[in-house]
């Protein structure tokens, strides 16, 4: 016994995860900021589901809060974010609550397979 692990035991254990590397641009730092920023101000629905977008009037306390010029750009900016966000997590939660027949099978005819059926 050395206190050296066995190699099977390196060989079972999994590989530490890689940090997501975000590569933002200097002239919309502020504004990714300000995103960051903004994750605790999303609207939900009230009987659950994935946010359906950001409360505006507190993005724009915090934009003040930050020194991010409420402008355009920054509003085009935060608006990209915004449906990139709600769209990953709208496939995500619809990927793990799939519906389960009953109405949904019916609301799932009159879309015309919205939920990848045909």
């Amino acid at each position: 016994m050395t206190g050296q692990p066995a190699a099977s035991d390196i060989e079972e254990r999994s590989p530490a995860p890689v940090p997501e590397v975000v590569r933002v641009w200097s002239g919309v730092w502020p504004v990714f900021e300000l995103f960051v920023a903004a994750e605790r101000v999303w609207r939900y629905p009230p009987l659950g589901g994935p946010p359906m977008g950001l409360d505006w009037g507190q993005v724009r306390a915090l934009a003040d809060g930050y020194g991010v010029p409420w402008s355009r750009e920054t509003l085009t900016l935060l608006q990209a974010a915004e449906a990139e966000a709600a769209r990953i997590w709208t496939a995500e939660w619809k990927r793990r609550n799939p519906p389960t027949g009953g109405r949904s099978r019916h609301i799932r005819r009159q879309l015309g397979g919205a939920y990848g059926e045909a």
